[in-house]
């Protein structure tokens, strides 16, 4: 029988804040449930000093939502969600980086924090887009902004009511994916970064790259001339030929690999379910499925 990886939340709650002193790059993988969680969990590459693994975990809205069979247009009922959560937390001793969406108002996205916290969760990224939640990378979907200092003043008040300092918020800005330039970016990086919130997300659909590096390069001249220093992210879903180790000379703490996990289950079914319909037997689809010991063995039996 095999058992899960876990710890308690007042261990696990600490250990982003812990893994950010040190100076080298945090990787995350998505996950939606406890059997990506796990996954995430033990994925290995390599072996002695170039062993790889991912640092901590993503816990993707759009990937939650996706798995339930609804659109990422905050349909998900928040209590089904922190259940969700509550049940990856008890798979795995990674630590947990939540998607908090808007977060909505003060009140709401104070709530969802302290629940978190509670969970042993060891953050939560914050977007600043405001009105019906839309998810940022399809391409007919419009945006609109939150006021900057607004939403500032929404991270302040939850940070304020957390039980602990353990707990980290991340102020993601959205104006790239909203269609403004890099310049309307970083100044709202400004807000951010004298703010209460812990680290900065850039978002970006720019498949090249070019922009997020533009905004990376104006993000480092913007913590040297206020003398502020916070944890940038980045989320490199379509500026994907970029690797970990060119993003972290660019300046990045952390790289999200935000959706594989459930885009990687959803092909695999959809693949597997037309093989047995093409062939009428299961037999072709065997070497699209893992051996039945091998998912024993994670599991347990």
């Amino acid at each position: 029988m095999s058992a899960a990886r876990t710890t308690l939340p007042e261990l696990r709650r600490p250990q982003l804040s812990c893994l950010l002193r040190e100076s080298r790059l945090l990787q995350a993988i998505e996950c939606h449930d406890p059997l990506s969680a796990m996954l995430g969990d033990r994925a290995e590459a390599g072996s002695g000093t170039e062993r790889r693994y991912f640092d901590l975990l993503w816990a993707s809205g759009f990937s939650h939502a996706t798995a339930m069979g609804l659109p990422d247009a905050g349909l998900a009922i928040l209590e089904r969600r922190l259940s969700m959560l509550a049940d990856i937390a008890a798979s795995t001793s990674k630590p947990i980086l939540a998607d908090g969406d808007t977060g909505g108002d003060a009140m709401a996205l104070t709530y969802l924090c302290q629940r978190l916290e509670y969970l042993g969760v060891s953050g939560v990224i914050v977007e600043d887009k405001t009105g019906a939640k839309r998810t940022s990378l399809a391409d007919d979907v419009s945006h609109e902004l939150e006021d900057p200092v607004a939403f500032v003043d929404k991270i302040a008040f939850a940070k304020s009511r957390l039980r602990t300092d353990q707990f980290l918020i991340f102020a993601r800005t959205e104006s790239l994916i909203a269609g403004l330039n890099v310049s309307a970016a970083l100044e709202r990086a400004r807000h951010y970064l004298c703010s209460p919130a812990d680290g900065v997300v850039i978002h970006s659909k720019d498949r090249s790259g070019t922009e997020v590096l533009e905004f990376m390069r104006g993000y480092r001249q913007l913590q040297s001339e206020l003398g502020i220093e916070k944890p940038l992210v980045c989320i490199p879903t379509v500026y994907n030929h970029m690797t970990g180790a060119e993003l972290h000379a660019n300046g990045a703490r952390i790289v999200i690999h935000g959706n594989h996990m459930i885009r990687a289950a959803y092909r695999g079914m959809q693949l597997a379910a037309h093989s047995i319909l093409e062939n009428d037997r299961s037999f072709e689809a065997g070497g699209l499925c893992a051996p039945l010991n091998e998912v024993f063995e994670c599991i347990g039996t």
